[in-house]
């Protein structure tokens, strides 16, 4: 009841209801799990949980509270990030924790302090976050958000209780996306299988118009396979060209979805606020890489079990069912599932930062290599 809106994670969410329920909730939980699964959108749930004003088993998502709650601006609820280009949780950060902490509240029954990405905290900060944990003060609820537990001192690990969170069923993303969402069953398949069990992952390729996007990379593959080594060039250019457009204006479309204005800034602030956004807008890019490359590897499944099965039995990409069948004849199982292996291996190449020039051409070099008659294909 309380957690009815996320997501899978019954599990977890479970033991936490039990806890309320009993009046037993730890000072101090450890959510780990993947990135984009919902760990924090259950922390934020819970503050709303043991906040909200309606006197129901769940929170109202409309009182005062629950929307400040949700907006990050309730005096009682603090959210800890990482800031600056490198990403990390300072020492003097942790001291504002401690401070904000040991503060009496200002209207909440229980205050809640979310660390995201706690593995990103310096040494120096795991440290004096210790005293914190080993002494927690009343009515506060701290919750430590991680993806890399294996990088968390093993001392502040023993004081929390931790709760696992896994990847979401492809399943559950898409029936989700259809009835919360009200995407289009076929669609909803795409972002599902895109999205790598990470719920945020879906919510994100749905605001990003994925149809249009899928689209656009679709047709740069489909050229490539009617085309010749000029086309393949071009290809390559056009494919630089727009990620290096990306990078040239991502930090500005990084603040534009934070709401600030750069005219609002000058000097010194404009370059830490760079700084500040580096980091996330490279991360940016590279999911964009990402989705890229998850969109061709479905496309190549599509011909593979087309290839396999004889007819467009199953497949993601059922518009271009004709397209996928007349490829599917054009080159062999081996060759596509070469095709498939030259994707990922590319993917994994450019998240260590190999020249994007230099993998695409041989990404494409075999893709073309194991088809045959391209100019009759399409």
């Amino acid at each position: 009841m309380y957690f009815k809106e996320i997501v899978s994670h019954e599990r977890q969410c479970g033991i936490l209801s039990e806890a309320i329920d009993n009046g037993r909730l730890a000072h101090t939980y450890l959510f780990c799990g993947p990135d984009g699964v919902g760990k924090k959108l259950v922390a934020v749930r819970l503050a709303k949980v043991l906040n909200c004003m309606a006197e129901n088993n769940g929170p109202c998502n409309t009182c005062g509270i629950c929307r400040r709650i949700e907006e990050g601006i309730y005096p009682d609820v603090k959210i800890l990030k990482p800031r600056g280009k490198d990403r990390i949780i300072n020492v003097e950060s942790v001291g504002e924790l401690q401070r904000f902490a040991n503060q009496k509240a200002y209207e909440s029954k229980i205050k809640v302090i979310i660390i995201d990405d706690a593995h990103r905290m310096r040494p120096d900060a795991s440290n004096k976050l210790l005293k914190t944990l080993e002494e927690p003060p009343a009515k506060t609820v701290l919750i430590l958000i991680t993806s890399r537990p294996d990088m968390l001192f093993a001392t502040v690990i023993s004081r929390c209780q931790a709760i696992s969170f896994n990847l979401v069923p492809e399943a559950e993303i898409e029936r989700y996306l259809m009835d919360v969402r009200e995407v289009e069953a076929g669609e909803a398949r795409v972002i599902a299988s895109l999205s790598g069990g990470r719920i945020s992952e879906a919510i994100k390729l749905l605001s990003d118009g994925l149809a249009e996007k899928r689209s656009g990379y679709i047709n740069f593959m489909k050229s490539l396979l009617k085309g010749n080594a000029a086309a393949m060039f071009d290809i390559v250019k056009r494919l630089k060209e727009q990620f290096e457009e990306m990078e040239k204006n991502s930090v500005k479309m990084i603040m534009k979805s934070k709401k600030l204005d750069y005219g609002e800034f000058s000097g010194n602030a404009v370059d830490e606020l760079e700084d500040e956004f580096k980091a996330e807008a490279m991360s940016m890019i590279q999911a964009e890489k990402e989705e890229m490359f998850g969109i061709w590897q479905l496309w190549f499944r599509d011909i593979l079990i087309t290839k396999e099965c004889g007819a467009e039995v199953n497949i993601i990409n059922k518009k271009d069912s004709g397209e996928i069948r007349l490829l599917s004849e054009k080159a062999e199982y081996s060759g596509i599932m070469d095709c498939i292996c030259a994707i990922d291996n590319a993917r994994k190449m450019l998240r260590y930062h190999a020249d994007l020039s230099m993998v695409m051409e041989d990404l494409f070099i075999t893709i073309m290599k194991n088809f045959k008659n391209r100019e009759a294909v399409i």
